[in-house]
């Protein structure tokens, strides 16, 4: 992973990081609110037989939501410090459930959290074997995140009952934060994608031009290994002659010598 590219998607997902935070605590505060509002307002028979199962206790809920936050961003950054040490996908894990606990106190009203452990996996992905297994449970997970998904296998009540309980001005307003909160989410993870494809491009050029230089350098032996080999044969060529040479005359010598004698 190039240098600038890490930076670059580092970047995002810490911005992933904190509009995530800002939708679940939105979310989770709207919930204790309108919760509130619903007592003070002696609603609480008609809220109950609008949904399908009894809520949570909103406080507890509350911070609950908090704490399990503050461990899955823990997480992603202990992860990044400890990514090469043996046993760190744990983290990742912890991460994992973190995400579908916090999805579920909420009452699937928001599903970015799995966009945001996608990208942190995915980062963490090439130096460890188990995170594409976790990468696949978080896109099945992102998948059935879905309130009418979900709620024909676990009865959980729904979100969109909280706003029922405002007028149509505030009702539209909650819900316009909540689209701009996801969107802006969405934004950042297609950047990260990008991001993320663009190194992945660029490393497969870097390995295609170190892969060209080895095959270079792999030639440029071949044709130095063939012509060692003929300067080799011509040397070998130069002493047999010298050998050759020498042998004649003294065989030569010998024999003139003899006819002299």
């Amino acid at each position: 992973m190039t240098i600038g590219s890490y930076s670059s998607m580092r970047l995002l997902r810490r911005a992933m990081v904190i509009i995530n935070f800002l939708n679940v605590y939105f979310i989770s505060t709207v919930i204790l609110f309108t919760t509130k509002k619903i007592v003070d307002l002696q609603l609480s028979r008609e809220f109950l037989a609008s949904v399908v199962n009894l809520p949570l206790n909103p406080a507890f809920q509350y911070c609950i939501i908090l704490v399990l936050y503050a461990i899955l961003t823990q997480c992603i950054h202990i992860w990044k410090i400890d990514e090469n040490k043996n046993g760190s996908y744990i983290f990742g894990v912890i991460e994992l459930i973190s995400c579908f606990l916090i999805s579920g106190l909420i009452y699937l009203g928001y599903n970015g959290l799995f966009l945001l452990v996608f990208c942190d996996c995915l980062i963490h992905a090439r130096n460890n074997s188990h995170v594409p297994f976790m990468i696949g449970i978080l896109v099945i997970g992102y998948l059935a995140s879905s309130y009418d998904v979900f709620s024909a296998f676990m009865k959980i009540p729904d979100l969109a009952a909280y706003l029922e309980i405002y007028d149509a001005g505030t009702k539209s307003l909650l819900s316009f934060g909540l689209s701009i909160g996801s969107t802006l989410n969405i934004v950042l993870f297609i950047a990260f994608i990008v991001s993320y494809l663009a190194d992945q491009i660029q490393q497969k050029e870097n390995i295609e031009k170190e892969l060209s230089m080895v095959q270079n350098v792999n030639r440029e032996l071949r044709d130095y290994a063939a012509i060692t080999e003929k300067i080799g044969e011509n040397n070998e060529r130069k002493r047999l002659a010298r050998e050759i040479h020498d042998t004649l005359g003294h065989a030569l010598t010998g024999i003139a010598a003899g006819v002299d004698a």
